[in-house]
């Protein structure tokens, strides 16, 4: 049975923060990506790479050999009272912070999720869709692909929610017509989480009331591109809420075959984080399978970056390592812990620092880094972890995207990729990443190059010319072919889908998705002389409405002055202005009164109140 959840008024206390929240459960879909020569599995509440109790990354492919253990989203921010809130997960084994579903609106304005209908994964190739093109079946994906307007989706979805292709132009999903998920890679699976789902169990944090989309996909290529995942995430703000400091990154639990022998290092320049052998060796040891002497290196790269509200690229901001274990420099427990690792602390509030472990409370000339490790290993007594000799283990690193604002409705749109290699040289018992870097560059290149991957728009308008040379002209836009979270750039300026009150002229529109894929189109509104039963003040409108001062603006500007009459209601005129869009009542007292408003042979009667 599907169940709609709407917003609870109430609020819950937890660990000290007044949190909204709705009743889900927490998601249970699993499910496998395995094109290439990688296996890997997700969850749908913010972790993925393992079943809850084993590693799932494999890679190679059928070797039983495993790359990473866990990965969990983290967000954190400050609200405009600079209030903490917090949303992440790690192994999902002492709470949850996301939940299964989209936040929608509700007929009376309220936020409701239904995490039940969205409780599972969206699993499509591209042979499939290949295949439904061709005149072939429509496999359970394609049929039920969360998109505006589905009808063999569970609930009604009138908000655009996942990109498609709308083969009919209709603006509405419905494969029957021929309209299919418009998806990156050879295969793709797509899932759609949120933070109101229920309390924050895991971090403790307050909601940020966030949509979030994920969209897994690989590619079949004889490169390293076939020992790569790829992630876009696409972060919805759907409260009224306007967010500082606000961050995004990734908690990542390596392996790396044997998990007990592990170092980490990063390179800023490149948004990346990685893990590598601190042994020249790793090997099969408690029941745990290692890559011997054909050492990997296999690390996460940022190849499309997030971006701050005023269109600003922002790199890697931080990268630091957490250790399995108690103490100042494991894994955080509460949310305030969360914020501070995003953020370049240690648990304890001691600064990330240069040398050593990089963490030395007792140092007052120790000197602040925000990048833990960023040094080749093969750097003779680098800033690296083999560089410092520390002792290896069961990593964990965190990279962080920090320092943004996020305003309502505003979307984070970012691309990850997961890079496996086994090409590098060790000198000693230290590894050379140079070639590991060379790698990475080539998915950089290969992820630019498909940024508009299956992507293809039409777009086209009904046009109202005008009259009389006012301006009532519009423009109603029709798109066909890829919709996603479409933006709208008009030569006017304006930002909106389509325009109304427009003079004579020539209007171009760029349209573009998240990944800046789109058209252009112009179009030409003309003056219409002599065409009868066309009302120019057919749009005109007074606000406020009522009015507290007895003073009217109206939202329509005409070429000359509107003759405005003023009558009671018992239908004596009683006022008369001659306006441009200002109508002045304020001597009249508290009531209703009707407006008729003409210019030339048109007209337009209003009832208007004054409540003083």
């Amino acid at each position: 049975m599907n169940r709609s959840i709407t917003l609870i008024l109430t609020g819950f206390l937890f660990n000290g923060f007044a949190t909204n929240a709705q009743m889900c459960t927490p998601g249970t879909s699993g499910t496998t990506m395995d094109i290439n020569n990688v296996s890997t599995y997700f969850h749908d509440g913010g972790d993925m790479w393992w079943d809850f109790n084993s590693a799932r990354y494999e890679v190679p492919k059928g070797s039983g050999i495993k790359a990473f253990f866990a990965n969990g989203l983290w967000l954190t921010g400050m609200d405009s009272e600079n209030k903490l809130h917090c949303a992440a997960v790690r192994h999902r084994l002492t709470g949850d912070d996301f939940w299964p579903g989209a936040i929608l609106t509700d007929s009376n304005g309220e936020l409701t999720v239904d995490c039940n209908a969205f409780d599972r994964h969206w699993s499509v190739t591209k042979a499939e869709i290949d295949d439904f093109k061709a005149g072939g079946t429509a496999t359970e994906a394609i049929k039920r692909w969360p998109a505006i307007g589905n009808p063999e989706f569970e609930v009604d979805l009138t908000e655009m929610v996942a990109p498609f292709v709308d083969a009919d132009g209709d603006g509405f999903y419905n494969y029957e017509h021929g309209d299919y998920p418009l998806i990156k890679g050879d295969q793709a699976v797509y899932w759609i989480m949120n933070d109101i789902g229920n309390v924050h169990t895991e971090s403790g944090g307050m909601p940020f009331e966030v949509e979030i989309h994920v969209m897994a996909y690989a590619y079949q290529a004889n490169n390293v591109v076939n020992n790569t995942t790829f992630y876009d995430y696409t972060i919805i703000n759907k409260s009224d809420q306007e967010y500082h400091d606000f961050s995004l990154g990734f908690w990542t639990d390596g392996g790396l075959g044997y998990y007990l022998n592990d170092y980490v290092g990063c390179d800023s320049t490149r948004s990346l984080g990685y893990f590598y052998n601190a042994d020249s060796i790793d090997p099969n040891q408690g029941g745990v399978l290692g890559y011997g002497e054909n050492l990997p290196v296999a690390g996460l790269r940022m190849v499309k970056l997030p971006k701050d509200s005023d269109g600003t690229s922002i790199k890697m901001t931080h990268f630091g390592y957490i250790n399995n274990g108690n103490g100042p420099t494991t894994d955080p427990g509460l949310a305030m812990e969360y914020y501070k690792y995003m953020n370049g602390k240690w648990k304890d509030d001691t600064d990330w620092s240069i040398g050593g472990t990089g963490y030395d409370p007792s140092n007052p000339l120790a000197i602040k880094t925000n990048y833990m490790y960023p040094e080749n290993p093969a750097v003779v007594n680098g800033f690296s972890e083999c560089g410092q000799a520390t002792f290896p283990g069961n990593k964990r690193m965190i990279q962080s995207h920090s320092g943004m604002n996020f305003i309502p409705n505003e979307s984070k749109t970012f691309t990850m990729a997961v890079i496996f290699s086994q090409e590098e040289e060790y000198k000693g018992t230290c590894v050379d990443v140079t070639t590991f870097f060379e790698q990475t560059d080539t998915v950089q290149a290969w992820t630019d190059a498909r940024l508009c991957e299956n992507f293809n728009l039409e777009v086209s308008a009904a046009v109202r010319n005008t009259a009389l040379s006012i301006d009532t002209g519009s423009i109603t836009l029709e798109l066909s072919g890829s919709i996603s979270l479409m933006e709208y750039q008009w030569s006017n300026g304006e930002t909106s889908k389509n325009l109304s009150g427009l003079a004579p002229g020539e209007y171009t529109v760029t349209v573009m998705n998240e990944n800046g894929c789109g058209a252009n189109a112009s179009f030409e509104v003309y003056e219409i002389v002599g065409v009868e039963n066309v009302n120019p003040l057919d749009r005109l409108t007074y606000y406020p409405n009522p009015s507290g001062s007895g003073v009217f603006i109206t939202n329509f500007s005409p070429a000359e002055k509107m003759m405005v009459e003023v009558y009671n209601l018992i239908g004596e005129k009683i006022d008369q202005q001659s306006i441009a869009n200002v109508v002045d009542l304020s001597e009249f007292q508290s009531g209703i009164y009707l407006i008729r408003t003409s210019i030339e042979e048109y007209s337009n009667t209003q009832r208007i109140v004054i409540a003083r």
